[in-house]
């Protein structure tokens, strides 16, 4: 019984550990483009961001979205942008042209991840003084707002112009709103449909195989898959006792061996006309 306990227990803690990097990483909100979990963007920032995207989007299917967290909860930045992007789907699922911007504002670091389909258009070593440009130097005065404002436009403008759409970030229009703007919604719709999916698709799959290696660990449990095994008893059986020696109730000489001396040597004969005359041998007395 308590075999069978401790394997549910391992099961239910092999189900949180595949569960655990679904939570790992935030899911996107209603805006989809920014996510300024640490609350260091201005509405009137995240707005232009959300605004422009839309028109990126529908002119190449492109994507830059700003994410913003405190901290990674100890995750290699890297790697957390990596999940994130994934996760989310973010870019054209048919040329993986997404972009991403992580801030973490209390490990004071920053990453930008771009897609597949943008690595050949833009090199690891264009980003990086993009990244040097426009967003370090209001980073390290910690005006994130001004720095994320500044990176988005030209990074919106450099991707504007590889795919020949001839678009520049503007400021919205008057009026418009996340809240009013119906082309901004149903661009957003459109283009956040990839990344739920994926993260739809991810999580069913995560519970499917933890539910099957559940089902597994139950079976095994209740069929003995746990039982101990009994220990089989050896009985000990004595040796046969050895064979008497050969030749032990044996009589008469052994097998070639000679036959025994005679203890008395026979007499030797005597000699005739010995003793007294007139005697004619045998027990020695006279034969009167």
């Amino acid at each position: 019984m308590k075999r069978r306990i401790l394997a549910l227990v391992c099961a239910l803690m092999l189900i949180a550990l595949i569960a655990l990097p679904a939570l790992a990483v935030p899911s996107p909100n209603d805006d989809f483009y920014v996510l300024d979990q640490a609350n260091v963007l201005s509405s009137e920032t995240e707005w232009r961001i959300v605004y422009n995207n839309d028109l990126l989007y529908d002119a190449c299917g492109a994507q830059i979205v700003f994410v913003t967290v405190d901290d990674t909860d100890g995750k290699a930045i890297d790697d957390y942008a990596y999940d994130l992007f994934n996760r989310w789907g973010i870019g054209s699922s048919s040329k993986d042209n997404g972009f991403l911007v992580l801030m973490a504002i209390d490990d004071d670091n920053y990453y930008a991840l771009a897609g597949s389909g943008l690595e050949k258009k833009l090199s690891s070593g264009e980003i990086k003084l993009m990244l040097d440009d426009y967003l370090e130097p209001d980073f390290a005065v910690r005006d994130y707002d001004a720095g994320a404002r500044t990176l988005f436009d030209a990074l919106f403008e450099r991707i504007s112009d590889e795919y020949s759409a001839g678009l520049r970030a503007v400021t919205p229009p008057a009026g418009a709103s996340t809240s009013t703007s119906q082309k901004a919604r149903s661009g957003g719709r459109e283009s956040r449909s990839p990344g739920i999916i994926s993260r739809i698709i991810d999580t069913i799959g995560g519970i499917f195989i933890a539910l099957i290696v559940l089902a597994i660990v139950i079976v095994i449990a209740l069929f003995g898959g746990f039982r101990r095994r009994r220990r089989r008893r050896s009985i000990f059986t004595p040796p046969p006792p050895p064979p008497p020696p050969r030749g032990m109730f044996f009589s008469g000489p052994r097998p070639g061996s000679s036959p025994r001396p005679r203890s008395n040597p026979p007499r030797p004969p005597r000699s005739s006309g010995g003793g007294r005359p007139g005697s004619f041998g045998g027990s020695g007395r006279s034969g009167g």
